[in-house]
């Protein structure tokens, strides 16, 4: 619509749309001239759709699967980390509100084993909630190094020395660039946290509505996976998103926080502005409000014939630059 290279020709709701080129259009038309998005929510499902060659390539594939299709033939396509996937912990139960026990789930957790286990080739583990190509990163923050026995000797110091148990809120049939598999983080958390007293309850739920109105809008949830796909190249695009003002998913008030964020977000000097959200950061480390695991890699796959898809980290993507053979 309007003077793009595409124009609209059909939207089934919760099936797919279909474009195809505009002849009057004034630059390169590329080799597409229709393109169907299909919705298909399975990552199995995508995948035998692919095989069976009734789509040309599919976004988000299961790690599990890159290495078989790759050996098969098929063209795996990685976008560059943009992404940040975390742990949430609801300071609105009690368990959670006391720092020695987010303490202890952050050391409880070996990032680099749910990495290697559950997320796609080429994620980066995390440090801090936004990718080191942001400004802002800061290469000195205080870290909770996987340390299970330092987890049980917080978790008996904040009086749980038989840990204790907690909801574990995830969601099921979605995958999300931050998290292709989330049953599966969800089963490697789980393993981990009782490794050292914590037990969950697994609390599954539809992805949209149930699962973002119970995590975001209520005080129903207890720790919880959620992420994040950068909008555009701007530290206050993650971190002011997530703990630029008081919400229900974390269960917290930090007025200090929340003032810093906003008083860095006003700096026009870019270098003084960087150097501030370092400092935020930090301090968001210290407080520990969720623990930051992975920056995934979100992998693609296509048919033989689709040689050049251009990748975006940020999903920016010119279909009119995809190159087939055929």
């Amino acid at each position: 619509m309007g003077t793009g290279p595409f124009t609209f020709d059909s939207w089934n709701v919760g099936q797919q749309l279909e474009l195809s080129i505009y002849d009057d259009y004034w630059g390169d038309k590329g080799q597409i001239t229709n393109t169907i998005f299909r919705i298909i929510d399975d990552p199995q499902a995508r995948r035998q759709a692919l095989e069976a060659g009734t789509i040309d390539g599919y976004d988000l594939v299961a790690p599990a699967d890159t290495q078989s299709l790759a050996d098969a033939g098929y063209n795996i396509v990685s976008r560059a980390p943009f992404t940040i996937l975390y742990l949430g912990m609801n300071q609105a139960v009690p368990e959670l509100a006391d720092p020695l026990v987010r303490q202890a789930i952050s050391h409880a957790i070996d990032k680099q084993a749910l990495v290697d286990q559950t997320l796609p080739e080429g994620t980066e583990v995390a440090t801090q909630f936004i990718p080191e190509v942001v400004d802002g990163y800061n290469e000195d923050i205080t870290t909770y190094d996987f340390d299970p026995d330092r987890a049980r000797e917080l978790l008996t110091e904040a009086g749980y020395p038989d840990g204790f148990e907690v909801t574990f809120n995830y969601p099921t049939n979605v995958s999300r660039p931050y998290m292709p598999t989330p049953e599966q983080v969800f089963t490697n958390l789980q393993a981990q946290l009782g490794d050292v007293g914590i037990t969950v309850t697994p609390a599954p739920a539809a992805w949209s509505p149930d699962y973002l109105n119970q995590v975001q809008g209520t005080e129903d949830h207890g720790l919880h996976l959620l992420g994040w796909t950068g909008d555009y190249n701007d530290t206050d695009n993650f971190i002011g998103v997530f703990f630029g003002q008081e919400k229900l998913e974390f269960g917290f008030d930090n007025p200090e926080l929340f003032t810093a964020l906003e008083d860095a977000r006003a700096v026009s000097d870019r270098d003084e502005q960087t150097e501030l959200y370092q400092e935020i950061n930090e301090q968001i480390a210290e407080f520990n409000p969720a623990v930051p695991l992975a920056h995934p890699a979100p992998s693609l796959a296509f048919a033989p014939r689709v040689t050049s898809y251009p990748a975006s980290p940020v999903n920016d993507e010119v279909f009119t630059e995809i190159e087939l053979s055929e």
